[in-house]
């Protein structure tokens, strides 16, 4: 932590600014708390703000992941990157059988990996696959993507061309079953 002398002796770094501005917003709803009568629960998530920089970025790290697919039926290797509410990265890659119904795609690959680490809600997943257009998850990948997701989570469908969609869940699955409907 930075201490109130580091705030006048030097110039700041990107990175310490983030933390200053992490801090800042940490102590306000701290003191919303207080001066409410009860902490104020707020979703640790934001809205994802990604440039087209940093999105093909998550791009190019699912292109090289793809070559480790297990695809000998199809032919059509996918690779997915999750980014969860804390930042944290998992990655996945379709795997098929000979069973052709026990494959497991990419996207829920990356979710099942994450889960066992721990996560709770998806803040952004990238999917990737040599088509000519955008990459659209299954139908069984989308309802387990809306499963950890809220309102703030993005879908990022790509090609290896960098032709990308991004979606939030509704647009993804609308009217998606979800615990609520239990």
């Amino acid at each position: 932590k930075l201490g109130a002398d580091d705030y006048l002796s030097k110039p700041f770094s990107m990175e310490e600014l983030h933390i200053l501005i992490d801090n800042l917003v940490d102590n306000v709803r701290r003191l919303k708390g207080k001066f409410s009568g009860a902490l104020v629960q707020e979703d640790k998530m934001a809205k994802i703000e990604l440039t087209d920089e940093e999105i093909k970025q998550k791009i190019d790290e699912a292109i090289e992941i793809m070559e480790k697919a297990y695809v000998p039926y199809s032919k059509f290797p996918v690779a997915a990157i999750l980014i969860d509410e804390n930042g944290k990265t998992y990655k996945g890659v379709n795997v098929e059988n000979a069973s052709y119904g026990l494959g497991l795609c990419a996207e829920r690959n990356a979710i099942t990996s994450a889960v066992t680490d721990g996560m709770k809600k998806i803040h952004y997943i990238v999917v990737v696959a040599d088509t000519k257009g955008p990459v659209s998850p299954c139908g069984a990948c989308r309802q387990v993507i809306s499963e950890f997701s809220n309102k703030d989570t993005r879908i990022i469908m790509s090609n290896k061309n960098y032709d990308y969609k991004v979606w939030d869940v509704e647009e993804m699955i609308p009217g998606a079953f979800g615990p609520e409907d239990l």
